[in-house]
C-alpha cells in the first residue's frame, strides 16, 4: 500500500527500469552484511546495466556499518546547508561553463516540467524527513544488527539526497527514490516500538490512502496513456 500510494508514479509506469534497479538495493544490502562482496558487485553491475541511477549504489559500501547518531544528524544538517547555499546549482553552472556537464544531465535540465524546486513541504519530502528523525531518535538507544544498521543508514542517505537536491526535483526523486526502497522496512521497525501495533498500523494505512488520494485525485500526478 505504501508503494502504490506514491512510488508507483515513478517506478511502475514511467520508470520500470529504475524500479527494478531500485529493488536490487535490498539484495545488495543483504549480501554486504553477509560479507559477500563478490555477489554484491555482480548485483551492482547488473542493476547498473538495467538503469544508470544504480551507479550510486556503490555508496552502500561506505554505509554498511554502524554509524554514530551524531554523524547521521550531521549528514541531514549538511544536506540543508547544501540546499540553501545552492551548492548544486553552482556546481552545475561551473560544469556547464567548462563544457563538462554530461549530456544526460543537460537533457534533464531542459525538462522544465520535471526540473523544479519540489520544496521541503512536498508531501514525500516532508514525510521522509520526519520519518528519518524519528528513526534516528528511536534506534540510537538500541543495539541494532548490522543489517538493521545498514537499512537505517540507507534510508538516511535517501533523505540526505532528497534534501540536498531538492531544487532539482528530477535528480532528487531519482537518486533518493533509488534508496528509499527500504522505507517499508523502516516503517515496520518503527511500528515495532509501539505497544498498540494494530492501532499504529491502521494509522499508517489511513495515511497511505490519504497520500494516494492526494497524488492521484487531487494533484493528478499519474497521467493517462495516449
Amino acid at each position: 500500500l505504501l508503494y502504490i500510494s506514491h512510488e508507483i508514479i515513478f517506478h511502475e509506469w514511467t520508470q520500470i527500469r529504475a524500479g527494478l534497479a531500485s529493488a536490487m538495493v535490498l539484495p545488495m544490502i543483504y549480501n554486504l552484511q553477509l560479507g559477500k562482496k563478490k555477489t554484491f558487485f555482480i548485483l551492482y553491475i547488473i542493476s547498473s546495466l538495467i538503469h544508470y541511477v544504480s551507479i550510486i549504489s556503490i555508496l552502500l559500501l561506505f554505509i554498511c556499518r554502524p554509524i554514530k547518531t551524531k554523524w547521521l544528524y550531521l549528514g541531514i544538517c549538511l544536506a540543508f546547508v547544501i540546499l540553501y547555499s545552492n551548492v548544486v546549482g553552482v556546481l552545475i553552472s561551473s560544469l556547464e561553463g567548462a563544457n563538462l556537464l554530461p549530456s544526460r544531465v543537460q537533457l534533464y535540465l531542459g525538462w522544465e516540467r520535471h526540473t523544479y524546486a519540489a520544496g521541503l513541504m512536498h508531501p514525500k519530502t516532508f514525510q521522509q524527513i520526519i520519518t528519518s528523525l524519528f528513526t534516528i531518535l528511536l534506534f540510537s538507544r538500541n543495539n541494532n544488527s548490522l543489517l538493521k544498521n545498514t537499512i537505517i543508514n540507507t534510508y538516511i542517505l535517501s533523505t540526505i539526497l532528497q534534501i540536498a537536491l531538492n531544487d532539482y526535483s528530477i535528480f532528487a526523486f531519482r537518486s533518493a527514490g533509488h534508496f528509499y526502497v527500504v522505507e517499508p522496512l523502516i516503517i515496520t521497525y518503527l511500528i515495532s516500538f509501539f505497544k498498540e501495533k494494530k492501532l499504529v498500523l491502521s494509522i499508517c494505512v489511513i495515511f497511505c490512502i490519504f497520500l494516494s488520494y492526494l497524488n492521484y485525485v487531487k494533484l493528478e500526478r499519474l497521467e493517462p496513456y495516449d
